[in-house]
């Protein structure tokens, strides 16, 4: 017995205490990594935004709660409050010109500097729809606290986006799924009470945990304004007697275009949602052929 004794003494004298740079290696290891901003500065004071906001000043958050802990769907309940979410405003660029960043209210940012996480999203389609969730333009980093809760921060790219075309930018956030009825520790941006009519609506949310249920995906649903806006910066304007294209009643904003040469002469015919038809005159004008070949030939 008192051979067993000492072979353990001895056995737990061989191990060393940990030292005081192995205690401090420790220490460093539980470290949060530190906050690194992506943009920086202000903003000038001449600089364009596209602002959907202003409409109302109830405000609120996802981190207060306010939906449904309990909906159901078709294949389950969940609780829209702690599903994988992203939201975001839809803003449509008037022609070609750059994105310059964003002004962002935050909510639920803590006490300690922590990252929020801003994502600016190519339009999925180029129809106002849905952004490309998986391929961002960007996600930009400002490192804040609970003292920027409800101001608007600047988000100013080092890089501008170049935008080629009249096109959709959409600008929000992402959060993950959590625990069922846990409460929200990242940053969440903050929305007004107030939904616009008529497709695409100019907010949307993606509930990406129920995705089955086709609840919410991007703009096709009304939702609330996000206090989101873009700052932007346009090319020169073309004179409207210098566009190669002008805007006529053949087209509106929302038609579907095709162009083909139908008749082999050489120019290239219309083809819009309709469907009509409308033949190239070869001067810049076009005429409208739809009774004679489409719905001739198909009642033929």
């Amino acid at each position: 017995m008192l051979m067993s004794l000492l072979i353990l003494l001895l056995a737990c004298g061989d191990k060393e205490s940990p030292t005081q740079e192995d205690t401090a290696s420790i220490g460093t290891n539980e470290q949060v990594d530190a906050c690194t901003e992506s943009v920086s500065g202000s903003f000038a004071a001449d600089t364009e935004f596209i602002i959907l906001d202003g409409n109302s000043n109830a405000l609120f958050s996802l981190s207060d709660n306010v939906l449904s802990a309990s909906w159901d769907g078709q294949y389950g309940s969940y609780d829209l409050n702690t599903v994988g979410f992203e939201g975001a405003n839809g803003f449509r660029l008037e022609r070609p010109g750059r994105v310059l960043g964003a002004q962002v209210k935050w909510s639920n940012l803590n006490s300690t500097e922590q990252p929020a996480e801003l994502y600016f999203w190519p339009d999925f389609g180029s129809n106002g729809y849905m952004w490309d969730a998986d391929n961002p333009y960007r996600i930009e980093t400002r490192c804040l606290t609970g003292a920027s809760n409800g101001v608007w921060e600047d988000y100013i790219l080092l890089e501008p986006i170049e935008i080629e075309q009249p096109l959709h930018v959409f600008v929000g956030y992402s959060r993950d799924y959590r625990d069922q009825s846990t409460p929200s520790t990242v940053p969440e941006i903050m929305m007004e009470d107030f939904q616009t009519d008529g497709e695409p609506f100019q907010s949307g949310a993606w509930f990406l945990d129920v995705d089955d249920e086709l609840y919410h995906r991007g703009m096709s649903s009304p939702w609330y304004t996000w206090q989101v806006r873009l700052a932007v910066e346009y090319d020169e304007e073309i004179p409207r007697d210098d566009k190669p294209f002008k805007l006529t009643e053949i087209v509106e904003a929302s038609s579907r275009v095709a162009w083909g040469d139908y008749d082999n002469d050489g120019d290239d015919d219309i083809m819009t949602n309709g469907p009509k038809l409308f033949a190239n005159n070869g001067d810049g004008t076009f005429e409208d052929l739809t009774d004679i070949l489409i719905f001739t030939t198909a009642s033929s």
